[in-house]
Formats: structure tokens, sequence, C-alpha cells
């Protein structure tokens, strides 16, 4: 999802990538355009995003440079 050599926010990956390309919905945002968000509580979708971050900062496909910035990609 992310070219070789590059990085893209988390929330690009998440939305763009996940949701509109491939049809996961992980986080509240995407959680909010699939019209999800009037039966499910928000948390669900929150959580799920957080262990996302988890697994992909130990697997090396995510640096977090603050809270506000999250890269996805192979650090070039």
């Amino acid at each position: 999802g992310v070219p070789q050599d590059s990085q893209m926010t988390f929330g690009d990956f998440t939305h763009k990538w996940l949701y509109e390309k491939c049809h996961m919905v992980v986080g509240r945002v995407s959680a909010h355009d699939a019209g999800l968000l009037s039966s499910f509580d928000a948390s669900i979708f929150e959580d799920n995003e957080a262990k996302l971050v988890e697994q992909m900062s130990a697997a090396g496909l995510l640096t977090e440079y603050s809270d506000a910035t999250r890269m996805v990609g192979l650090e070039i």
C-alpha cells in the first residue's frame, strides 16, 4: 500500500488504503464514513486503531515521531 522508499501518514494509510481500497474499517474516521457509528460505539474502532499502531510499530512498518505524527512505510 505504500510505495517502496516512501512513507505516508497513518491516517492516510488507514483511510485511503485500508478503507477506500481494501474496504477495511480501522479507526473512527473510516467507521464514520461507513455509517457504523450509529450502530457501534466509536471506542471499538479507536481501540482497533491503537492495536494496529502497536502491531505495525513492532513489525517496523510504522514510525511515531510524536502523538500527532505517525508514518507508515519502511524507514528510508
